[in-house]
């Protein structure tokens, strides 16, 4: 494996090894009525069911790294893919203006946010999600052999362990899909998203932990026709808000009218 995908591994060491003797201080000090339980204490809980290694718990190292896969593949995968899939919107104004049709239509005239009710009535919203991810995966591998039983190598067995399929499929997939359609229906909802004259998107890759854009994207936003619905009908609201508005503008570029 590369160096450099074993940098946010190494950096979170320090700080999960004490994380976990923490925890397990905290579960043998607080009464059991008492006790939230978190990520952490269903790793502690896990006895290994194969049968050379029966009820073994486990390790501060295997715990370690399955904290870090929680923090790092588990939000940064999805924070990668919802900023293709906005730059793809961005690029392509009458697909954004679709989609947007589609979601007024389904949440009504009236400004409202996108609930996971609503999301679950748009398959335009669905298929612009995963056209973007198929477009810019946010972790993609070109692997030169598939193994589609278990074999052995040099000796050493190989299990088929799929993580796009059965048993072991990525555990936060139905979550990360969630959020992409939440936020992408939100985001379109309130703004309508348009590109910086003189600052087009450019789809350049960059690979870090995660196969990012090269150049970050940055945007032009206008409020959506249903935007002051959301806000107090009061205009010293209305007036400070504007002045929060005019503060992020100098910020980020973006233009509100």
């Amino acid at each position: 494996m590369e160096a450099w995908l074993l940098l946010p591994v190494a950096l979170l060491l320090p700080f999960l090894i004490v994380l976990l003797a923490q925890r397990v201080a905290a579960r043998n000090y607080k009464d059991k009525t008492t006790f939230e339980h978190s990520y952490v204490d269903t790793l502690l809980d896990i006895k290994l069911p194969e049968e050379e290694e029966a009820g073994r718990a486990l390790t501060d190292d295997e715990m370690v790294v399955l904290c870090s896969e929680f923090l790092i593949a588990g939000t940064d995968t999805t924070s990668t893919g919802l900023q293709w899939i906005m730059a793809e919107l961005v690029k392509n104004p009458a697909i954004q203006d679709k989609l947007y049709d589609e979601i007024s239509a389904t949440t009504g005239d009236d400004w409202q946010e996108v609930s996971e009710e609503d999301i679950h009535k748009m398959p335009y919203l669905k298929a612009v999600v995963l056209e973007g991810l198929r477009r810019h995966p946010p972790a993609h591998f070109v692997l030169p052999h598939k193994a589609m039983e278990d074999m052995e190598i040099d000796g050493r067995e190989i299990r088929m362990m799929p993580f796009g399929v059965g048993r072991r499929i990525c555990a936060g997939l139905g979550v990360a899909m969630l959020h992409l359609e939440y936020f992408v229906a939100n985001l379109v909802n309130e703004f309508e998203w348009r590109e910086i004259p003189g600052d087009e998107v450019d789809f350049a890759e960059k690979p870090e932990f995660t196969v990012v854009m090269a150049k970050p994207l940055c945007a032009r936003n206008y409020r959506g026709p249903g935007f002051n619905k959301f806000l107090p009908n009061d205009q010293s609201y209305h007036d400070a808000f504007t002045k929060v508005i005019h503060a992020f503008n100098a910020y980020d570029h973006a233009t509100y009218t």
